[in-house]
């Protein structure tokens, strides 16, 4: 058995249907409740193999193309950032290796001097 599942939500009058495979598919009033009745519902099915630590991932169609955008973006932005924070630590050390003050270090950067020490630190 596989340790994640993908299922699909969808809205209906009483709440969300959820989507296992083209053949299952259970219901729940709220999606916080999706996950564990996925696995229940496959307990059902399969009795013999133990659902309990299955990941259940939700989609919901009407906005799955546009959230998969949204982490890409900020899986970059995140990217982007440490590479930032690299490049800072690299000018503090060249900084501090050409013998400039900590004061003068931050003052160069505009950030505290507690902050350029984190930065040596890493």
């Amino acid at each position: 058995m596989t340790n994640s599942i993908t299922v699909t939500a969808q809205r209906w009058a009483h709440g969300w249907e959820i989507i296992i495979d083209e053949e299952n598919a259970t219901q729940v009033r709220t999606l916080a409740k999706a996950p564990q009745q996925v696995r229940d519902y496959l307990d059902t099915l399969y009795p013999e193999t133990d659902h309990s630590q299955l990941e259940v991932h939700l989609t919901y169609e009407e906005v799955e193309s546009q959230l998969q955008a949204a982490r890409a973006a900020q899986r970059a932005a995140q990217k982007a950032e440490e590479e930032a924070t690299q490049k800072i630590r690299k000018i503090v050390a060249q900084l501090r290796t050409d013998g400039v003050s900590l004061s003068d270090t931050a003052a160069i950067l505009e950030v505290s001097k507690s902050r350029v020490q984190q930065l040596q630190a890493a």
